[in-house]
This record gives C-alpha cells, sequence and structure tokens, in this order.
C-alpha cells in the first residue's frame, strides 16, 4: 500500500507522543527525602558570617508497590505521590513573580488612588493633598510590590535572636535505581521553603512543592501564600508604612499657613511632624518641628520650633517671636560652647522651644524627676544602710542597686526646685562625625550636660565621664568649660 508523504507524516506524529513522553511519565521506583537541620556558629574573629553546622538529619523513602507507596509503614495513593513528581518533573523553571500571585501591574498602574482609598490607615494620617499626592504616585510604581513581595517571600531566610536553627529539604526521585531528579529547599527558619534548586541549577518558585510534600511527610509549617486582593492589601500598606518618615514630612502642610507666620521674623528652613517619641518630647499630641533661622543666630546656631497641634491649628507664634532674642543670646554667651562651634563649623547647635518654654515637662521629668521619686530613693538607700548595719549579707551588687534607683528616681540627682528648672533652656548639639549631646543651660548659667551618644561630647572623649557610647554624664560647667563639682 502507497502511502502519500502527508499521511505518513499524520501517523507518525500520532504515534509519536507517547513513545517520546515515557520516560517523563513514568513514575519514580523511590522517592527520597532528606530533612536537614542546621544550627549556626556565630561569627568570631576568624569568621566574618555565621556558618551552618548539620545538626540532625532524617530520612523518608518511599518506595513502589504496584499502585502505591509505602514510606514509614504507611502506604500513600499513587495519585497523593504523582502529584509531587509532576511538580517537580514538569514545573517551569521561574523566579519569583507577583504575576502568579494574582498581582495585575497594569490595573495598578491606573488605579493608585483607588488602592490609597482602600488601603490608608485613615486614624493615623489625616491625608492632606500633599501626601496624596505623593503616595498615589508610590503606589503606582511596581518597583515598589516587587521589592515587598520578595521580602515577604524571602522572610525567615537567616539566623537571628531566638532563631539559632535552620532547616532543609533535598527530594531524590528515582528510576531503575538510577537518581532522575532532585530538588533542594532554601534553607529557613519560618516562611516558605521554596525557591527549590533542581539538578541543572534551576529555580523552581512553586509552593505547589511544599504543599504536595506536606501530604506526604510531617513538614512542621507551611505557610499559604497570599494572592491576589489579600497580597495587594498587604504590598500596598507595606508600601504606605515604608514612605511613613515622608508622610510625616509632608504632614507639616496641613498647617502651613500657621508655619509661614513666621516669616515675619524668621526664614523657615523646613517643617515636619515630629516622627517618633524619645529625646525630644513623649506623649505628646501631633507635634510639628519648625527649623528657623535670622540674622541674630551664628551660621551653625538653628532654633526649633515644637508646635503641638490644637484642635484645627498650631499652638499660637507669639511665644517664640517674644521669646528667642534672650534664648539665642544667653546660648551663644556660653564660651566654650561658642569656642567649639567657631572651631568646627561643620557642627550644628540647635535650640529648642517647646510652645511657650524653652524646656519642657517630659525633659524636666527625665533629667530632675520629682520630689516624691527622691524621697522613694531616699527610702530605698536607708534600707540598704539598714540591711549593712545588721550584716544582712545581700545576694546583688549594692553599689550598681543604688546608681541604677538614683537614675531611675533622680535623674541627674541635682534635684533643683521646680520653678528653677522650668527656666532651664534644652538645647542639642551634633558635630561633624554625628557625635551628638544634650544640654541645660540653666537660669543660673550653668550648663549640664544631660546625655551624650558617640565617641566624643566637644572635645571631651566619651571615657571621661564612662564607658558606653550612649550615657548621661550629668556633667555640671560654668561658662568657661569648667567642671563643677556637685
Amino acid at each position: 500500500m502507497n502511502l502519500n508523504p502527508a499521511k505518513l507524516l499524520l501517523i507518525i506524529l500520532l504515534i509519536a507522543p507517547p513513545v517520546f513522553g515515557l520516560r517523563a511519565q513514568s513514575n519514580p521506583d523511590s522517592i527520597v527525602v532528606q530533612h536537614n537541620t542546621y544550627y549556626v556558629n556565630w561569627p568570631s574573629e576568624t569568621s566574618l558570617a555565621p556558618i551552618d553546622c548539620l545538626y540532625q538529619t532524617n530520612y523518608y523513602r518511599l518506595i513502589r508497590k504496584n499502585d502505591t507507596y509505602e514510606v514509614n509503614g504507611k502506604d500513600l495513593s499513587l495519585s497523593t505521590v504523582k502529584r509531587l513528581v509532576r511538580g517537580i518533573e514538569q514545573a517551569t523553571p521561574r523566579g519569583f513573580s507577583i504575576a502568579d500571585y494574582g498581582i495585575d501591574t497594569t490595573w495598578i498602574k491606573l488605579h493608585p488612588a483607588e488602592i490609597l482609598e482602600r488601603y490608608s490607615n485613615k486614624r493615623q494620617i489625616i491625608w492632606n493633598p500633599q501626601q496624596k499626592a505623593f503616595m498615589k504616585k508610590e503606589l503606582a510604581r511596581i518597583a515598589n510590590y516587587k521589592k515587598f513581595f520578595r521580602s515577604l517571600v524571602e522572610a525567615g531566610c537567616c539566623y537571628g535572636i531566638h532563631r539559632n536553627y535552620r532547616d532543609e529539604y533535598r527530594v531524590q526521585l528515582y528510576k531503575s535505581g538510577i537518581r532522575s531528579s532532585e530538588i533542594i529547599s532554601r534553607k529557613r527558619n519560618s516562611g516558605f521553603y521554596m525557591p527549590w534548586i533542581t539538578m541543572t541549577g534551576d529555580t523552581l518558585a512553586d509552593f505547589s512543592i511544599e504543599e504536595n510534600l506536606a501530604d506526604i511527610i510531617p513538614i512542621k509549617t507551611v505557610t499559604k501564600p497570599l494572592r491576589n486582593k489579600q497580597l495587594l492589601k498587604y504590598l500596598a500598606k507595606k508600601t504606605i508604612d515604608y514612605y511613613m518618615p515622608t508622610l510625616y514630612q509632608l504632614s507639616a502642610y496641613t498647617y502651613e499657613a500657621e508655619i509661614r507666620e513666621l516669616e515675619s521674623d524668621f526664614k523657615i528652613e523646613s517643617f515636619e511632624e515630629v516622627y517618633g517619641r524619645g529625646r525630644y518630647i513623649g506623649n505628646e499630641p501631633t507635634t510639628i518641628k519648625v527649623v528657623l533661622k535670622n540674622d541674630l543666630m551664628y551660621d551653625n546656631v538653628r532654633l526649633n520650633f515644637m508646635a503641638i497641634k490644637q484642635t484645627h491649628s498650631l499652638y499660637s507664634r507669639d511665644s517664640v517671636k517674644k521669646d528667642y532674642k534672650e534664648i539665642v543670646t544667653r546660648v551663644q554667651g556660653i564660651d566654650f560652647i561658642l569656642k567649639f562651634l567657631k572651631d568646627h563649623p561643620k557642627a550644628v547647635l540647635d535650640i529648642y522651644y517647646f510652645n511657650n518654654r524653652a524646656i519642657n515637662d517630659y525633659n524636666i521629668e527625665n533629667v530632675n524627676k520629682t520630689p516624691e521619686t527622691w524621697a522613694r530613693h531616699d527610702k530605698y538607700v536607708k534600707s540598704l544602710e539598714w540591711s549593712k548595719e545588721r550584716n544582712i549579707p545581700l545576694s546583688f551588687d549594692v553599689e550598681e542597686a543604688i546608681r541604677v534607683s538614683r537614675q531611675n528616681d533622680c535623674g541627674c540627682n541635682y534635684r533643683f526646685a521646680e520653678n528653677f528648672i522650668k527656666k532651664a533652656i534644652f538645647f542639642e548639639i551634633i558635630d561633624g562625625n554625628k557625635n551628638s549631646s544634650v544640654w541645660f543651660l540653666l537660669p543660673d548659667n550653668t550648663v549640664l550636660l544631660y546625655l551624650m551618644q558617640g565617641t566624643k561630647v566637644l572635645d571631651f572623649d566619651y571615657t571621661e565621664f564612662g564607658e558606653s557610647r550612649l550615657q548621661y554624664p550629668c556633667a555640671l560647667f560654668n561658662t568657661i568649660g569648667q567642671r563643677l563639682v556637685k
């Protein structure tokens, strides 16, 4: 029988697929799953990075028996194992892509305003026009979504505090006694086991592999990835959180009209909402920081006006306009600090003015405490003395206990009268090497060094006051820089 070439080719094509695909579709004779657990050997003088040390290895061997597999005496259905095998042998090598998890980048670029409306934290941010314009631009940038998606899928990769172990899985497929495939998970202490690496070095960012593996052996945890709207919500919120410092800066534009009133007396260098609490203010409401300059101030001296929000406006600007000349003149009259500023033109001295005075209750509380806390400290010291007089042994370092109690209950332990410390002037010096120090100019023109951070304060080495890089020297000076004894 003679067949024309077209019919002959059709017959070959119909027959060929099962022949060519026979090996890929055959099930392995056995599968070996190796679970490795590592502990960390932390860096030392000879090692710059954490070193993985193998802690233990567990093996799971799946042996094929006709239409089932057996693992540790337990029968598994062929379909359960085939899902895992198919995921290993037929997976398309690729890295992580937000599109694979339901993120439509075209829609995002066209609808940043809708994303902002859905996922903005309206209780934390008022969202003035400047903030909205900035955030809509960032929410339209696909690079932000990719960055935070990668952070999400890579979370749990590394050692850290209370995370001294990592684990990995190796899955090997054997056909006719020969290893036909192998994949290795990433090492992790939480999160995903993907991406997996194949024998040829390809990457498989496929969650179904660990999901199918968990149906076969007891995996510790399987974290399901976020998808679609849940993932979009997560990535949008992460983007907003990341730019929160900038949003705080732009928040001050809500009060731009009030801030501009200061231009009658000052040049406004910058203005922003204070982000965070601690060194300058405590649990105050919304506080706007306005950095001010004028000809009265030396080149490296600035005045920081800290104004709290009051209903729909800022604290009155009248007080700072009225008081600043005397405050600036007094601070610039401290001889040893003035000399330092002249010798170090890159250093900056920031004078702070809180609403209507040059010190706030928060900093008074830190440096001076109260008569009630002084009494508590005195009572504690007397109790220790009572124990000593009666030869009662104590199980702790008494001197250290007194020091901690004194700092907690007495601050710098000068015990200034309230009407005295309320007239102090709070200022901070940051030198060209980012060493910083907080000072109080007291009403009697003595100068209290309250806090220092770094290796030096002015021309004093930190070792003159203690050993730690963040410390509270509580050192008192006169205006020419001589240290005064308490």
